[in-house]
């Protein structure tokens, strides 16, 4: 007589968790559904096989599925047992043949889970033996809802899984970095506009006039500007000899360039006070006009020298500062006015090589 392998399965329940085997008499409920596994290849028919097991079970209003399912080892089929225990049945069956006549049959149950098996004669009619399955597997059925164990079946130790270790969470999404604030660009424009005065001569001691500049502020501190300013000085009455000439009044004005470079360095907690010292370079036009009524002659002049200045300045808010400055000028080139008279020239100014200026503005930073 040849053996059959045949897995059967019955399905129910909740998914139960693995434990250590042991006999176990606790309430049980019918279960609702059956999956038999048929062994592909064998003797018996599966839609045979369903037939019998409605006829069986009709009265326990189980409704059998059969699955077909190839021939494996124990370990193999544990594990389908187990995949089917996970998706919600209570109970499987599978039955294969032994290495003499006959099947074994096992029964795997969870919560806990434990493993039963006997053996099943099994003749060569495959009628008869699907009638026999189908008044075993009631038997299984009808223990498990009386609470006794299967009948004439021997518990067997079940190897336990191997857990798998829960896959690992995924990392929390990486915060996103706060906005960076706008840098502030590399170099930002700097406008000047305020009061000039400077010195000259002694005759015409200081001149008064309104300075304009253009320029750019580094971010490092460094400014680099050029400048503008138109002075006035009062009007200069000659004097030749011991003799003051009424008849040859002059008025006289200074046009001023300046290309200045420095750095600019805050003070204080809240950096709103700076101070500026920079180096500067100074062309000056000289230019003089007589007054109405003289009979003096215009014309004009020039001199270039170069200048240490300081700056002292607040900052008002939206990039605008209030700033004085004081300088120190050296005249390398120098401009003396004289009059022609019919016996030569005669100096009327003759300025010095050194001289002072000043300032008081708003600057802007854009």
């Amino acid at each position: 007589m040849v053996a059959i392998p045949l897995a059967l399965a019955l399905v129910a329940g909740e998914p139960p968790p693995v434990s250590a085997p042991a006999e176990v008499t606790e309430t049980v409920t019918v279960p609702r559904r059956i999956v038999v596994g048929v062994i592909e290849g064998g003797r018996i028919d599966a839609v045979a096989v369903v037939q019998a097991l409605r006829g069986h079970l009709a009265d326990l209003e189980v409704g059998p599925t059969v699955e077909a399912r190839p021939s494996a080892s124990l370990a193999e089929q544990l594990g389908w047992a187990r995949e089917r225990l996970a998706e919600g049945v209570g109970a499987v069956v599978w039955v294969e043949a032994t290495s003499g006549q006959g099947s074994a049959v096992y029964l795997l149950l969870g919560a806990p889970e434990r493993l039963y098996t006997r053996h099943l004669d099994t003749p060569d009619d495959p009628l008869e033996t699907r009638e026999i399955l189908g008044v075993v597997i009631r038997g299984l059925v009808a223990s498990l809802a009386t609470s006794e164990a299967p009948a004439d079946m021997e518990i067997i130790a079940v190897p336990v899984p191997e857990e798998r270790p829960p896959p690992p969470a995924p990392a929390p999404p990486a915060a996103a970095p706060p906005p960076k604030p706008p840098s502030e660009p590399r170099r930002r424009l700097l406008l000047g506009l305020g009061y000039a005065g400077s010195s000259y001569a002694a005759q015409l001691p200081w001149a008064s006039g309104l300075g304009l500049e253009l320029g750019f502020l580094d971010r490092s501190g460094m400014v680099v500007a050029v400048g503008a300013a138109g002075l006035l000085h009062p009007v200069l009455t000659p004097e030749v000899g011991q003799q003051t000439r009424d008849d040859a009044r002059l008025r006289v004005g200074r046009v001023g360039f300046t290309l200045r470079a420095g750095f600019r360095f805050p003070l204080g907690a809240r950096r709103r006070v700076f101070v500026e010292p920079t180096v500067a370079g100074r062309g000056e036009v000289i230019v003089w006009r007589p007054t109405a009524g003289s009979q003096a002659s215009g014309g004009t002049g020039l001199r270039v020298g170069a200048a240490l200045t300081v700056g002292l300045g607040v900052e008002l808010g939206r990039g605008l500062a209030l700033a004085l400055s004081a300088g120190l000028d050296v005249w390398v080139r120098n401009f003396d006015l004289v009059a022609r008279t019919p016996v030569g020239t005669t100096p009327l100014v003759r300025p010095p090589n050194f001289g002072a200026t000043a300032g008081l503005g708003l600057t802007w930073v854009r």
